[in-house]
C-alpha cells in the first residue's frame, strides 16, 4: 500500500489491525508528537513538519497543537485555514478542506466508523468515508463531522453540533443530529458589521488567531 493511499473501497470494511496500517499510523504518531512539542515562534519547523505528515497543506495554513491525525495524508488543505487546538481528523479516507475554513477548538472530523454487527467489531473491522469541507465554512467549539458528510461554501456549524448529513451551502446549522436552521442574511451582515468609525485605514492587518 502506498503511503499516499490506503488500497481498498470507501465503505468495504477493512481490519484496524492490518500490520501496514499500523505502520502509517504510528509514523503519523511521531510527526504529530513532534509536531504538538514545538514552540508557538518555530513557525519553519511547524510548515516543514506538515508538508511531512499532510497530503497537501498551504503556507496560510495554520494548525495549533495539540492536534491529532490517523494516517496525515490523507488530509488535503486548499488554501488558508485556522485549526484552533485539540482537533482531531481520523483519516481513514481522504479530507478535503477548501479555502478560507476555521475549526475552532476541539473538533474532530471521523471519516472511519465501525460495523453493528458485533462480530465484526470483535475482529477490529471498521469501514471509512470521505468527508469534504469547502470554502468559507466555519466550525464552532466541539463539532464532530462524521465520515460521508460534505458542507457546503460559507455554511455555519454552531457549537457542540454533531454533523451526520450533508449541509448545504450558505446555512447555518445545528444540532444532534445538525439540521441547517436558516441562511445567512443580509441582516446578518448589517448587524454584524465593524462600525467605519473604528477601522482605521492605516493600521496593519492583524491576525487575531495567532
Amino acid at each position: 500500500m502506498s503511503e499516499r493511499r490506503i488500497n481498498r473501497q470507501l465503505g468495504e470494511l477493512y481490519s484496524a489491525m492490518d500490520p501496514e496500517l499500523r505502520r502509517l499510523q504510528f509514523k503519523a504518531k511521531e510527526r504529530t508528537y513532534q509536531y504538538n512539542q514545538t514552540l508557538p515562534g518555530q513557525l519553519l519547523q511547524r510548515q516543514l513538519l506538515l508538508a511531512e505528515l499532510l497530503g497537501d497543506c498551504d503556507e496560510q495554513t495554520q494548525i495549533k497543537p495539540n492536534f491529532e491525525c490517523d494516517y496525515g495524508f490523507n488530509v488535503h488543505f486548499k488554501g488558508s485555514a485556522v485549526v484552533e487546538s485539540g482537533c482531531v481528523m481520523l483519516d481513514s479516507a481522504e479530507i478535503m478542506i477548501g479555502n478560507n475554513v476555521y475549526f475552532a477548538e476541539h473538533v474532530c472530523l471521523a471519516c472511519a466508523s465501525h460495523p453493528l454487527v458485533v462480530e465484526e467489531r470483535q475482529n477490529a473491522l471498521a469501514y471509512a468515508q470521505n468527508i469534504t469541507i469547502e470554502e468559507d465554512v466555519w466550525v464552532g467549539e466541539h463539532c464532530t463531522i462524521l465520515g460521508g458528510v460534505t458542507i457546503g461554501r460559507g455554511a455555519i456549524i454552531q457549537a457542540g453540533s454533531v454533523v451526520t448529513e450533508d449541509i448545504p451551502s450558505g446555512m447555518v446549522a445545528e444540532g444532534n443530529p445538525c439540521k441547517a436552521i436558516r441562511v445567512v442574511t443580509q441582516s446578518d451582515r448589517d448587524t454584524f458589521r465593524l462600525p467605519e468609525s473604528d477601522i482605521l485605514a492605516d493600521s496593519p492587518a492583524v491576525d487575531i488567531h495567532q
